[in-house]
């Protein structure tokens, strides 16, 4: 996906200021600083240098970035701030990622498939929010299907706090696995679109049980 998201850039915003390229070796993450309105709109497509998976960051918005003594920085016009650090995004609000798989035809190329159910399977450090839904036939669609829903996770007992016999033990992270019912689910290749929302926690997102009905062939 990087490769005509890069083409596009470079054909049609080239001439803008705010291209730069840094390493932050501490994140193991390529950074490129892409402008996609001039002056006015700066969002960074960043390489996991340990997968090569590539993805796009939103909302930091600034026309410089770089690496120093450790830590990332971005330039806006009249400030620069330490980025990548902490829980929280700019102004504190909470870092929201947005997720999509492959395509699978299901071992069934052709044939019609109606999605009933979802259960993706979470790992967190702690409350977040989520949202599951499907595209079909290689169309992404649009935000529509996100409605972000809250979810509490009980991590155990606080040493010296929690009741010796009674409280359960806590652990780094928590599995959280629950049925949802997407509200796009008619086609003959599926993708899962999932988006997670958190200000304190740390998530991972491993798997997705998928319950459908397959069709006859179109």
């Amino acid at each position: 996906i990087i490769q005509p998201a890069f083409n596009y850039a470079a054909t049609y915003q080239s001439s803008y200021a705010g291209w730069e390229m840094c390493i932050y070796p501490k994140a193991s993450a390529l950074l490129l600083n892409v402008p996609i309105v001039a002056e006015v709109r700066w969002d960074q497509y960043v390489q996991n240098m340990t997968t090569n998976a590539w993805c796009r960051f939103i909302g930091w918005n600034g026309r410089t970035i770089a690496h120093h003594q450790g830590e990332l920085y971005l330039g806006k016009e009249d400030t620069v701030t330490k980025i990548w650090s902490g829980d929280s995004d700019l102004g504190g609000s909470s870092i929201v990622g947005t997720a999509v798989q492959a395509f699978s035809h299901f071992g069934s190329f052709g044939s019609n498939k109606h999605v009933k159910l979802l259960r993706p399977h979470i790992t967190s450090t702690g409350n977040f929010q989520i949202a599951i839904a499907t595209a079909v036939d290689y169309n992404l669609g649009d935000d529509s299907d996100f409605f972000l829903e809250p979810v509490a996770v009980g991590l155990g007992a606080v040493w010296d706090t929690g009741t010796w016999d009674s409280a359960i033990y806590g652990s780094e992270f928590t599995n959280f696995q629950q049925w949802y019912t997407p509200n796009y689910t008619h086609g003959k290749a599926v993708a899962i679109k999932l988006r997670l929302s958190a200000s304190v926690a740390e998530l991972g997102w491993s798997a997705t049980a998928v319950v459908y009905e397959p069709g006859g062939v179109v």
